[in-house]
């Protein structure tokens, strides 16, 4: 065999480690480009690819969700898909009506609010609850209410001029179910894997999800009204009872906004204010949120300018009076909230999904952002 000769030889050498030191040199190179794809969501991110296009949208959510779809028609454990992949919309309320929630004392039903949850959770967005045991509006009192039939049989009540079943709401045994509900909404959301996504909750403390005790409660009926003052309603009995029931919500989620809700109620002669504003104040005080269910263009809040310049950590949310028809009228609503303090703004579904309203959505968000984030 024909020997190389050592010039040859040498040549094979120093090409074999020329290789061996390029390929030292690519590695980090390789992690880096990996780990870059990793994190912006490709392989290795956990994050399942779809044949869904990617949002144009150039929308960040940051610490608090500005824009919330608020389901008004849907039942427990439903929301609109297109909310869901709209990428101005981080957050769902999810309604958690008593008799669909615990339809016999003492057995739940989780399942709707789970995937609920689960789903918005995985698209990186948030959930807020709404929580409540009256209905609002007209109704009929053999009909569909939010009061479960097993604890309308426990408790003294009386059915109202407009059709809602209003509890004795001063009776221990309607208290310490109440509160037994609260507790057990607490325990499972908490046990969740998506228990960090809660924004808020708000939790009954009158009809629906306000805090008033009759319908039309500044000019009641005056049937409704005796009956109420037959449970032993006074404005300040009534303050206080909202104060106890928000005190226990506080203790069983000690980690989340309750949100205390503001609406006009009877002046408590003992403090000479508006029951809502008397315990807004106090909430504000104690490091609950505020809440006001009425956002109207124009809205003006003395009340909550107030107290955001008394406590710039406060919790101010608002939802919309109802669905709105125009780009103005959502500006309009997005500039009051903004006059007023709000962190987030609940919007009926089919105003959270129009794309004529998306870049106000976003302008909102970055407003949140720059405003409050952390």
């Amino acid at each position: 065999m024909k020997k190389r000769r050592p010039f040859t030889r040498n040549r094979h050498r120093l090409i074999g480690i020329l290789l061996l030191l390029l390929l030292f040199l690519s590695l980090p190179i390789g992690f880096f480009l990996i780990q870059r794809q990793a994190n912006e969501g490709g392989l290795g991110s956990g994050v399942t690819s779809t044949s869904s296009p990617t949002p144009s949208s150039t929308f960040v959510p940051y610490s608090y969700a500005a824009n919330i779809d608020f389901e008004s028609m849907s039942s427990y454990g439903t929301y609109n898909p297109a909310a869901l992949a709209n990428p101005s919309i981080a957050a769902v309320d999810i309604n958690m009506n008593w008799v669909s929630v615990e339809p016999q004392q003492g057995v739940f039903n989780w399942k709707p609010a789970d995937t609920e949850i689960a789903a918005w959770a995985q698209q990186g967005k948030k959930f807020t609850i709404v929580a409540r045991f009256i209905n609002e509006g007209q109704g009929n009192c053999n009909g569909f209410q939010m009061l479960p039939a097993w604890e309308i049989a426990r408790i003294p009540h009386f059915c109202s001029t407009t059709g809602q079943v209003i509890p004795d709401y001063f009776d221990p045994t309607f208290t310490a179910d109440l509160k037994a509900y609260a507790q057990a909404i607490a325990q499972h959301i908490m046990a969740s894997p998506y228990a960090n996504k809660l924004q808020y909750i708000r939790l009954g403390i009158g009809m629906g999800g306000e805090g008033f005790p009759v319908p039309n409660p500044t000019n009641p009926n005056p049937a409704d009204e005796v009956q109420l003052q037959n449970f032993g309603y006074t404005p300040t009995a009534w303050a206080s009872w909202q104060r106890e029931l928000m005190t226990y919500y506080k203790s069983v989620f000690p980690s989340t906004t309750i949100i205390y809700p503001v609406n006009g109620q009877d002046i408590d002669p003992i403090s000479g204010q508006d029951v809502s504003v008397e315990n807004a104040n106090w909430a504000a005080a104690n490091g609950f949120g505020i809440g006001q269910q009425g956002l109207r263009p124009g809205t003006h809040s003395p009340l909550l300018q107030s107290l955001r310049s008394r406590y710039p950590n406060i919790y101010i949310q608002y939802q919309t009076i109802g669905a709105v028809n125009s780009y103005q009228a959502v500006q309009a609503d997005i500039q009051a909230a903004e006059t007023n303090g709000a962190q987030s703004i609940e919007w009926y579904s089919r105003n959270a999904v129009n794309p004529n309203y998306q870049s106000l959505f976003e302008q909102w968000q970055q407003t949140v952002n720059n405003k409050f984030g952390t």
